[in-house]
């Protein structure tokens, strides 16, 4: 189903089409339901929460840093009228799908293939992989993948909880969505 379509949200943004479709929030659930390490209690949370928060900040800053940096993106903070629907479905449809599935399942059985090499390969890995998968983006778009999947990675990989990786995602796509030309600036 289709939100919004070819909406421009920022001067010299491109078109931008949110659309919430049954099939990624439905392999989105499966993947949590089956590969998803989640947190098991509230002390838990209050544990991993930090690393959560500094994970979501390393993730913005060197993502829309750079974004910014290569003409990418620039600031524009809004809140379009559609905002809370967009939200809702990054999180629910992108973010959870995304994560469950390079994390939950690509990052951890290359957690469990390189065991003895620590967790600094899966880590890059899943970030490459991450990246390779937005390559229908551009290159640029598939670079900055790379560096925001080093966050999310890394969230995970210090956690081995999945909703970390999920929170330092939405983190970094709400600042780019709410803060910054989105989805990027046209060429």
């Amino acid at each position: 189903m289709t939100i919004v379509d070819k909406a421009v949200l920022s001067p010299g943004a491109r078109a931008f089409t949110l659309r919430a479709g049954f099939d990624k929030a439905a392999a989105g659930l499966i993947l949590l339901a089956f590969f998803g390490k989640r947190i098991k209690s509230g002390l838990e949370l209050r544990r991993i929460g930090v690393l959560m928060l500094t994970f979501s900040a390393f993730g913005a800053i060197s993502t829309l840093g750079l974004a910014w940096l290569t003409e990418f993106v620039r600031p524009d903070p809004k809140w379009p009228a559609f905002a809370d629907s967009f939200l809702a479905i990054n999180l629910l449809f992108t973010c959870v799908a995304e994560e469950c599935f390079f994390r939950g399942l690509i990052q951890e059985k290359l957690h469990q293939y390189f065991s003895q090499q620590g967790k600094l390969v899966p880590v890059i890995l899943s970030a490459l992989l991450f990246g390779a998968a937005h390559l229908p983006g551009g290159v640029q778009y598939a670079m900055l993948a790379v560096v925001a999947g080093l966050s999310y990675a890394c969230a995970y990989a210090h956690t081995r909880r999945i909703e970390a990786a999920i929170f330092v995602h939405f983190a970094v796509n709400s600042t780019h969505f709410i803060g910054f030309s989105y989805p990027g600036l046209g060429s």
